[in-house]
């Protein structure tokens, strides 16, 4: 990451290290991808106790425990009702200075760095962790282009901790919900060219020997929703060869520009055109390779690609793959089930 090291009570670099339990789970494996020597665009993370300081400041902190205790046993539209209200009372409260001050200053220091805005993101203490992914549970934001709009959304993404879905999400999980365990980072935008995801063991076969990739111009936020279009690569773990891949029709791209993040219409005749050259994605696997057995884990890494290479956004465990039964053994061993270590 690019400039000097920001250090303050409640706001810090990736580098500057810290646990879990301050900085979250995306914070922290993000930090770790940093270490192993590969690109993460630059970011800094307000701690918990941020969070824990502005709900006391407030007196909002016996307000969000007692309606923690009350949600579990509310029905869906009663829990949503009883959210709206909380989320509408915590927007009345206000940064204490210190904080509003190390906030607006991290924002506006990523800012500099970042014409093409940046992306307010969760951190919860149990994101992306081997017990849980929380895959769109939490509220993150991309193209925020002012410290005013940072500040608003750093609040959105410490009120989505709350809701109704984090909550089910958490006791299904067997996981308590914490009245203040959000981290937040503020991550500069990179401009992609293509981005995606890839998962260092197929999701859907459970093989451990390959890789699994999908891709989409531009930045990928409509493809990671599941509301957007995207190739699909498999690759070998050894080489990063492709073994295989999909093209489809992708009508729109997002794209991060000076004013924001915005979506238009494929030129006509490049909807179909692969997301990806090969070498893209024989580079991109190796890196995921890499990263795997800096973890010691299978990870699911979100990537973006630029004319100078690629960055990684986010690292997380694979929290679950199916039994994989490799057909090609003999059938002496085809009644052992294997899996990934």
């Amino acid at each position: 990451m690019n400039g000097g090291t920001l250090m303050t009570k409640h706001c810090q670099e990736l580098s500057a290290g810290g646990s879990v339990e301050t900085l979250g789970g995306k914070a922290v494996n993000l930090a770790r991808v940093e270490q192993a020597g590969f690109r993460v665009p630059s970011t800094l993370a307000i701690g918990s106790g941020g969070l824990r300081l502005f709900l006391a400041d407030n007196g909002f902190t016996p307000l969000v425990s007692s309606y923690l205790q009350g949600i579990s046993g509310a029905g869906l539209s009663a829990g949503d009702e009883q959210y709206r209200r909380l989320v509408e009372k915590i927007r009345e409260g206000e940064f204490p200075n210190e904080l509003e001050n190390e906030v607006r200053d991290a924002a506006e220091k990523t800012l500099r760095r970042s014409p093409f805005g940046i992306a307010v993101r969760s951190s919860a203490g149990h994101e992306d962790s081997e017990q849980a992914r929380f895959a769109g549970v939490f509220e993150s934001f991309v193209g925020v282009m002012c410290a005013d709009a940072a500040l608003d959304k750093v609040v959105s993404c410490g009120c989505s901790a709350w809701s109704p879905r984090a909550v089910r999400y958490m006791a299904r999980m067997g996981l308590e919900p914490i009245v203040h365990g959000m981290a937040v980072m503020l991550q500069e935008v990179v401009p992609a060219t293509s981005s995606g995801v890839i998962y260092t063991a197929d999701p859907v076969t459970g093989n451990p020997w390959q890789f699994a990739m999908r891709a989409t111009p531009g930045l990928s936020i409509d493809l990671m929703s599941g509301s957007g279009a995207g190739d699909t690569y498999k690759t070998d773990w050894d080489t990063g060869a492709i073994i295989e891949k999909e093209i489809v029709s992708k009508q729109t791209v997002m794209n991060a520009t000076p004013d924001g993040v915005q979506t238009t219409v494929h030129r006509a005749g490049r909807s179909d055109e692969s997301a990806l050259g090969d070498d893209d994605v024989t580079v991109i696997a190796r890196i995921a390779r890499a990263l795997d057995e800096a973890f010691d884990k299978r990870l699911d890494i979100e990537w973006i690609l630029t004319p100078d290479g690629p960055w990684i956004v986010q690292a997380r465990p694979m929290t679950a793959l199916p039994p994989f039964f490799p057909a090609e053994l003999t059938e002496s061993r085809k009644n052992q089930t294997w899996q990934p270590v």
